[in-house]
């Protein structure tokens, strides 16, 4: 399993970038937050998920899709 590290994105509230160039941004969605996740170089995110957990697990499977 890979280590996925986010790092805050500059001047922008609760986005992060990983390292592999996943955009995940954090926000309040009808009393709760909820992550999107955006693959790098699309303008959509793909998933919005529940928990940072969820988070990693779906960039991991993304990324070994991309891969085959």
């Amino acid at each position: 399993m890979s280590v996925i590290k986010w790092r805050p994105v500059r001047g922008a509230h609760n986005v992060f970038e990983t390292d592999q160039g996943y955009i995940v941004a954090k926000v309040k969605v009808a009393e709760k937050y909820v992550y999107t996740v955006t693959a790098p170089g699309a303008k959509e995110s793909f998933a919005y998920l529940g928990s940072r957990e969820e988070v990693v697990k779906v960039i991991e499977v993304h990324m070994k899709g991309e891969a085959e």
